[in-house]
């Protein structure tokens, strides 16, 4: 019998259930289902996937979910005068059949148990904040990521130029320090998005597909900017998904050509945008699907699933002026000269959990006067972004994304999803939320790269004031004096302010996508 895709069942008010591989049988229920496509009487093994909920309050009873297994019409009833014509139940204390049939009947219903067995009704308690999905063939993250619907062979001269990508923005392309003791590392976008399912706020969104998919993700932009791409497990679980530990990079391997940094499976974005004054700016954002938050007086908050963070790398005229690193809600911008290379590139440092980051290996005091909130940073495995790129042009004044040379089949949708990349903030009703000095042990997750002021003027990502800074030595110690990474929701992730959140992307958006 061929295996079919998972049914789902939920009510608000009992558990959810899940069949695997369901048997030739008929479930029936007291509540009125609602099929998301045709309906379909009873599952067989040529049955198609069909995804079922129960109408609002109609069930009120788990229990009332039944299994009725009724005898075929062939079935030899016997000779018997006094059995009626027709149909039975067979818990029908009326019904009389002859030994032949009942030995059918219990072949049948061994057989039916059987097969209803070795499917399981997996039971998930109904305040777990999991959904669980149909368990279908993961899809290759790569076919991900070749998605794209462009045809290069219909490309221009003037439509290939805009493509490109600067040889000198990967020859200055960051190295990336990763903290020895990480617990979260790089993850693929594609990956992430096979383990979560969109929300609207807390209810569950019913999609076309099961998963959402690099190339159709901005499909959700139909509810706003009020979705959220919510964990299918219990985070506090830590899934492995979650850590992308696959993805550590890897240690580069003696050959002709000498290496230094490793390749990681999780790939790096690279956005680059043409501005006046021969300005070009390279935005390297790397995603962790989770944000592990730092500690006050021994209280862990901050944590949110999806993080984004990026390196920008500013060029006039080919030659590099500046380099930007995002920490949190803002970041620090240097004077290129001044930062540590290896060979022609700079040298960026990742914090642990957080991954904010750095200009140097250290401790970093931020959020919160006096030093007790700190982030840490070291030399542990070194990450080479141009082993595994996806790259892009964006012209940020007509809002066009647009796949570059190098991976022209690269999908582009996924950057115009106006939604979290990650769960809702949980309730406090939920137990593993609570509040600390106005801060949250969980907290929104974050929105995508089109929300990090990609046009922006000066080279940091907002404040009131940008200054590049010309030590990076003299300026770790003055943060070591004074606290120099002041903001009021650490942990926020690095997003917009609301206002032009609303601007860009939510109710009031005049963005058009």
């Amino acid at each position: 019998m061929p295996i079919i895709p998972a049914v789902q069942y939920q009510s608000a008010q009992s558990p959810l259930h899940r069949l695997v591989d369901p048997p030739s049988i008929s479930i029936t229920s007291s509540s009125t289902l609602l099929p998301t496509q045709a309906p379909v009487a009873a599952y067989s093994d040529s049955a198609a996937p069909y995804i079922y909920t129960p109408v609002e309050n109609a069930l009120s009873d788990a229990s009332k979910l039944t299994i009725d297994v009724t005898p075929k019409p062939s079935l030899d009833t016997g000779s018997n005068p006094a059995r009626p014509s027709g149909s039975h139940s067979i818990l029908s204390s009326q019904s009389i059949l002859s030994g032949s049939a009942l030995r059918q009947l219990f072949n049948g219903l061994v057989v039916a148990i059987i097969q209803f067995k070795q499917t399981v009704f997996q039971i998930v308690d109904s305040d777990a904040p999991a959904q669980v999905k149909a368990e279908q063939s993961i899809p290759s993250t790569n076919k991900f990521w070749e998605s794209g619907a462009e045809r290069p062979d219909l490309w221009s001269n003037e439509e290939r130029q805009l493509r490109q990508i600067p040889d000198y923005v990967l020859e200055y392309a960051p190295y990336i320090y990763l903290y020895s003791q990480e617990e979260f590392w790089p993850c693929d976008v594609g990956d992430h998005l096979i383990h979560t399912t969109p929300h609207l706020n807390y209810t569950a969104l019913r999609a076309v597909e099961d998963h959402p998919a690099l190339n159709d993700l901005d499909d959700l932009n139909l509810w706003g900017g009020f979705v959220y791409l919510q964990s299918d497990e219990n985070v506090e679980d830590r899934p492995d998904w979650l850590g992308g530990k696959k993805n550590i990079p890897s240690v580069p391997k003696d050959s002709k050509e000498e290496r230094i940094g490793g390749k990681s499976d999780a790939p790096v974005v690279l956005i680059v945008v043409q501005k006046d004054d021969g300005i070009v700016d390279a935005f390297f954002f790397f995603f962790y699907s989770y944000n592990l938050g730092n500690k006050v007086f021994n209280v862990r908050f901050g944590n949110h699933v999806g993080d984004w963070e990026h390196t920008l790398v500013r060029f006039q005229n080919g030659e590099p002026i500046g380099i930007f690193f995002s920490e949190h809600s803002h970041g620090e911008a240097y004077r290129f000269d001044v930062v540590s290379t290896i060979g022609k590139r700079p040298v960026g440092y990742s914090a642990v959990g957080s991954h904010a980051m750095y200009a140097s290996p250290g401790d970093h005091p931020y959020g919160i006067p006096g030093g007790v909130l700190r982030d840490l940073t070291d030399q542990g495995p070194l990450w080479d972004p141009t082993l595994n790129l996806k790259s892009y042009t964006y012209d940020y004044r007509h809002d066009v994304l647009r796949s570059s040379t190098l991976n022209p089949s690269a999908p582009t949708e996924w950057f115009h999803y106006v939604g979290r990349w990650g769960d809702k903030m949980y309730p406090m009703s939920d137990p593993r939320q609570y509040r600390f000095m106005d801060e949250y042990h969980y907290v929104d997750g974050p929105l995508g790269p089109k929300f990090k002021n990609l046009g922006r003027r000066d080279i940091c990502q907002s404040g009131p004031e940008c200054k590049l800074i010309l030590s990076v030595e003299e300026w770790d110690q003055h943060c070591r004096n004074e606290t120099c990474h002041l903001w009021e929701l650490p942990g926020q992730g690095e997003d917009m302010s609301e206002t032009d959140y609303l601007r860009f992307g939510g109710p009031e958006s005049t963005n058009g996508r």
